[in-house]
């Protein structure tokens, strides 16, 4: 989730004017894959500041969900929301 002044998209309709959410997924795509991470945590903070830097939000809110397979029998998933301004 984002936060910011969206009222100019709005009004204008133009992706220039609105967050590019393409290269929003590409951020995330590009920060997963850029090394292993043996936390969900540290991911998930490198994404929401990458987003807070590179894009005029003020406030950036992601969730993950992560199936481990030791607690497969146990439970769905692990989940984890990182909040970040």
């Amino acid at each position: 989730m984002l936060w910011g002044d969206f009222e100019a998209a709005a009004s204008t309709d133009a992706l220039g004017d609105s967050v590019d959410y393409t290269r929003v997924l590409a951020i995330v795509q590009q920060t997963a894959s850029s090394r292993e991470y043996n936390l969900v945590e540290t991911l998930a903070y490198k994404i929401v500041r990458s987003i807070l830097q590179q894009f005029p939000v003020s406030r950036v809110c992601i969730k993950f969900r992560k199936r481990p397979s030791i607690l497969a029998a146990e439970i769905d998933f692990v989940e984890i929301e990182v909040e970040e301004s």
